[in-house]
């Protein structure tokens, strides 16, 4: 085999470990993606099922919580109307401190704190807020690892290749 030949097979090899290479990456930075999509999808599953169950509640608040019932409604509507992540965090911000009045004011209202209905609803709440807490932390987790796989050398640049870019967190800004 002359040096020639040899080069050129050095060279295909190489080219050949370098399309393997990258074709690895690809597909790590795939998955991340669909695991990130399949994530935000749950989450947002979660948030539908609150908004579904809040109309329950909204249905169920005498006249005298006039103001929390206002409050509630307006949050759970900007939660249905969010559209990218940054919206959907401030909006769930803003609803579950709605749901924090609204528990806090119980006393007001006797009558439906005594409610089988209210209480079957507001434990219902309670444990959603819970998953979707759980979820959002899994869910800004795996984005700050996608985040962070995106931005590392090589990754960086099947990345760009692929058209990928940093994503937010489900996360809302700091209330003053």
């Amino acid at each position: 085999m002359d040096s020639t030949s040899a080069s050129g097979l050095v060279l295909l090899v190489f080219a050949a470990c370098i399309f393997i290479y990258g074709a690895a990456l690809r597909c790590g930075l795939v998955r991340l993606r669909d695991q990130n999509n399949r994530l935000g999808a749950r989450l947002d599953a979660l948030l539908k099922q609150r908004y579904e169950k809040i109309l329950e509640l909204l249905a169920l608040l005498p006249s005298d919580l006039s103001p929390e019932r206002k409050l509630l409604a307006e949050a759970n509507d900007a939660v249905a109307s969010a559209t990218t992540i940054r919206q959907k965090a401030e909006a769930d911000l803003q609803l579950t401190e709605g749901l924090q009045i609204l528990f806090e004011s119980e006393d007001k209202n006797r009558r439906l704190a005594s409610s089988e209905t209210y209480l079957t609803l507001r434990n219902h709440l309670a444990a959603l807020q819970t998953q979707i807490a759980d979820h959002r932390e899994v869910f800004n987790g795996d984005i700050r690892s996608y985040n962070t796989r995106i931005g590392q050398f090589p990754d960086t640049f099947v990345a760009s290749i692929m058209g990928m870019r940093r994503r937010q967190r489900f996360e809302a800004s700091q209330r003053k």
